[in-house]
């Protein structure tokens, strides 16, 4: 992991550009005081995670330490990077349903847990319609919690 200083050394950079662009307000931590306090938590909270194997603590540690890193965006470039993120998975979840029609068509009962879980979200990302299901397959799917959560949501 690097350094507290190299993290100091991108947040200083960072403003500086910001400065220079005249774009102060997408800096997130407002002053090097408060941006030096997180980084110092999340390095302690690395060290005391002891709980966590080291992959993890890593993984979590380089997250938080990109987040304090982030710049702020304005409502228009949030609304559209929501757009873009939508429209990519959207195309994702096209993409994968063929493949996950070919899955359900071999499904059985009885369903898990897990295989309730999965038809709900295949349905409510609509890479699958409930006619795609076998019969018994979805007759028991009908009668689960999973199937009333998603007639509420869909109302």
């Amino acid at each position: 992991m690097k350094s507290k200083e190299y993290y100091i050394n991108r947040y200083r950079e960072q403003k500086r550009d910001l400065e220079q662009r005249n774009e102060l307000w997408r800096l997130c931590q407002e002053t090097e005081e408060i941006f030096i306090k997180k980084l110092d938590e999340i390095f302690d909270r690395f060290s005391t995670n002891s709980f966590l194997n080291e992959f993890h603590k890593e993984s979590s540690t380089k997250a938080s330490l990109e987040i304090l890193l982030q710049k702020r965006l304005s409502l228009d470039e949030m609304k559209e990077q929501t757009r873009k993120i939508k429209i990519a998975s959207e195309e994702s979840f096209r993409k994968e349903a063929p493949k996950i029609k070919k899955y359900v068509s071999n499904m059985s009962v009885p369903l898990t847990i897990s295989d309730l879980s999965h038809i709900y979200i295949w349905l409510f990302r609509k890479q699958i319609t409930l006619d795609d299901l076998p019969l018994k397959v979805k007759k028991e799917f009908t009668h689960s919690k999973q199937y009333t959560n998603l007639i509420r949501r869909l109302k």
